[in-house]
């Protein structure tokens, strides 16, 4: 039985790092220049750099890994679907790589957790939609 799905290689775990590492650089030349004062609400975020960009990047990278470790020993195979797991797999892996560096709040998990899977699910089903994709999930 393979460990991983066959889709997974050790250049599209660097390259997540190393996008997420240009991300959080771009974020954070872009920081002081964003309106945040007509947010209505409070934003208490963490200050972007690289190193933090670069661990969220390992870190979904690393979530993404253990959910295709988990789908191989349940037996689904490559490509099917895994609902809540292949949509938060990435999420707590880029909490459990920045909880080395930064305290983690509650209400980001929960926002997260409840937004990221009608994210994936509606940008899953437009590319879909678009002929992007072979299969709406």
């Amino acid at each position: 039985k393979p460990i991983l799905g066959q889709g997974k290689t050790w250049e599209g775990f660097a390259l997540g790092v190393i996008v997420g590492a240009l991300v959080g650089a771009l974020q954070m030349f872009a920081y002081p220049f964003l309106p945040w004062d007509l947010s209505p609400v409070k934003l208490d975020i963490v200050q972007m750099t690289p190193l933090i960009g670069a661990l969220l990047g390992a870190g979904a990278m690393f979530g993404d890994m253990v959910g295709s470790f988990i789908k191989r020993r349940i037996g689904i195979p490559r490509g099917r679907p895994a609902p809540l797991l292949d949509q938060l797999d990435f999420i707590f892996g880029m909490f459990l790589f920045l909880s080395f560096v930064h305290p983690l709040k509650w209400e980001w998990v929960v926002i997260l957790v409840i937004i990221t899977p009608v994210i994936h699910l509606t940008a899953n089903f437009i590319a879909y939609l678009l002929k992007l994709k072979d299969v709406p999930y």
